[in-house]
């Protein structure tokens, strides 16, 4: 049976007797001895994270990224729908407009009153003022002086500066950007405020 404890044979590291394997010696060039200094333990390091690129983003910073960017689409689709939604329903209302009949005290005034449509009533300081378009597309300006109902005149009128126009004569009855202007020969002699009553 092989001895366990090794003796000091010359044959390597391991035939050093076991005081000398405790207590090893760095044996220099020139022959002499020298004690070695104790070697330092190893560090344990933990698992070593990749490192980061300067610059590169961390995850959160991504996530975030990814959440504002979900924001900001699900607001740009709910504002396109708040839009889209105003508009049908400014037309629901332009076409239900549009839909009601010529009051009948201006439609009798009118060369077909039938299927006449009301397109507004206004108001101003001294007249009230209807326009109403017959199936043909052709307007008519219905005016009336407040205070002589009697006094009213029925013209066919056109598209004019983004309002309407009507002729008679020397005078010319605009209705435009929410007034009522008035005009003998090319010369002014009303201008009033119009609100619009229907």
């Amino acid at each position: 049976m092989p001895d366990p404890i090794p003796t000091n044979r010359s044959d390597g590291p391991q035939s050093r007797p076991l005081e000398s394997r405790r207590n090893p010696v760095n044996i220099d060039t020139a022959g002499r001895g020298q004690r070695a200094r104790p070697a330092l333990p190893t560090p344990r390091l933990g698992p070593v994270a990749p490192p980061q690129r300067q610059g590169a983003p961390s995850r959160r910073a991504k996530s975030w990224t990814v959440v504002a960017g979900l924001i900001v689409f699900v607001l740009g689709i709910s504002i396109t729908a708040i839009i889209l939604a105003y508009h049908n329903g400014q037309s629901r209302i332009a076409s239900t407009r549009a839909s009601l009949p010529c009051p009948p005290g201006v439609a009798d005034y009118l060369p077909t009153a039938a299927a006449s449509t009301l397109i507004g009533v206004y108001s101003s300081a001294r007249f009230e003022v209807t326009l109403c378009a017959l199936p043909s597309g052709q307007v008519y300006y219905h005016g009336v002086y407040k205070k002589n109902a009697s006094s009213q005149i029925t013209l066919p009128a056109s598209n004019y500066d983004g309002g309407y126009i009507a002729r008679n004569g020397d005078y010319a009855y605009e209705v435009v950007n929410n007034k009522l202007i008035i005009t003998e020969n090319g010369i002014t002699i009303l201008d009033e405020a119009l609100t619009k009553v229907s």
